[in-house]
């Protein structure tokens, strides 16, 4: 196999897994470390695989979870929200991350914390989703909400 100058086995020699499928780059196909490398890539130096999928919650991830990094953009926002629903599961882990643990927040300051998450405008959208997944609970009149212990 002829590989491009920049490639995985080019960068890392042996330890790189194989593969029988690769990108015309030479990038094995659907591989998490091609994921790695695309948020590297991406100036999303600052996170790994690893420390996304550990945002995650633990979820059992296939290879198509993996692929959360297609709807994030370069500050790590949504950019759409997912069509597949284990995609739109992986997004709604993700948001809820970004709540603190044991905090109470009116709407706006949910809508606000939602906004610098996200840049499709709908954070009506994704509160929602986040209380009927039940990543959030919140008061009858919906005047607070807080994030759900793990």
């Amino acid at each position: 196999m002829d590989l491009p100058e920049e490639s995985p086995v080019s960068r890392f020699g042996s330890a790189w897994p194989p593969s029988d499928r690769t990108t015309s780059a030479g990038w094995p196909t659907g591989s998490p470390c091609l994921i790695n490398y695309m948020l590297l890539q991406r100036n999303l130096s600052g996170i790994s695989l690893a420390c996304l999928l550990s945002d995650l919650g633990g979820l059992n991830m296939s290879r198509r979870k993996y692929e959360l990094h297609n709807v994030l953009d370069e500050h790590l926002r949504l950019i759409r929200w997912p069509a597949r629903r284990p995609l739109r599961q992986a997004a709604l882990v993700y948001l809820a991350s970004k709540f603190e643990d044991g905090q109470q927040y009116g709407e706006s300051a949910v809508n606000a914390l939602l906004r610098r998450w996200h840049v499709f405008d709908d954070p009506a959208l994704l509160r929602r989703e986040l209380y009927d997944g039940g990543f959030v609970k919140r008061t009858p009149d919906g005047r607070a909400y807080w994030k759900v212990p793990a």
